[in-house]
């Protein structure tokens, strides 16, 4: 991309966050960073280079295309990459809000303690599933936490008339080698 990012309330991190937040915008007004190499703004990409030079290159592109665009928020639906919670400490201007994708095991908590030893991570917001994920993320993010469930499990909107329900599906979480929970067993019963 040519052109120099426009103006926007709203900056997405990431371009597949969008899914956690086209709902909100009726049309495209918000602008978006590809991180992931997907485009490449070469203005910014210039503009950074002049600017800053060449160390730390992406540090710099990613700030420089937040002051660029000068939103109010910024946005990301991808909770596991601990560089949005980086870009508080590089342009602090906008609020940062961070949605919890997916369900998240040790080995992240690992991931993020060691991440954290480095950095110093924050964010105004960040949305979490449940009072579990916000004490153990809170011990390693700084941020107001809201626990609000999974935005991508409740992200459907009612079509037509819905027929009658006449079925229902219990999916279990129960591998073989595990007996099932008391809740899984009053639901089956």
């Amino acid at each position: 991309i040519f052109s120099k990012p426009s103006k926007q309330k709203y900056l997405i991190f990431d371009r597949n966050s969008t899914k956690a937040f086209n709902f909100l915008f009726k049309k495209k007004r918000f602008e978006i960073l590809d991180r992931r190499g997907e485009s490449i703004n070469f203005f910014v990409l210039a503009y950074t280079i002049l600017k800053d030079g060449f160390k730390n290159l992406k540090k710099h592109y990613f700030k420089n295309y937040i002051y660029l665009v000068d939103p109010k928020i910024v946005l990301s639906g991808i909770d596991n990459d601990f560089t949005f919670f980086l870009l508080k400490n590089l342009f602090p201007k906008p609020k940062y809000i961070c949605v919890q994708r997916g369900i998240r095991n040790s080995q992240h908590f690992k991931n993020l303690k060691n991440f954290r030893k480095k950095n110093v991570l924050k964010v105004d917001f960040y949305l979490v599933f449940n009072s579990v994920y916000k004490k153990k993320i809170s011990k390693f993010v700084y941020a107001n936490f809201l626990e609000i469930g999974s935005i991508y499990n409740n992200l459907f909107f009612k079509k037509k008339k819905l027929k009658q329900i006449k079925d229902i599906t219990f999916i279990s979480q129960k591998k073989d080698s595990r007996p099932f929970k008391h809740e899984e067993k009053e639901v089956i019963n």
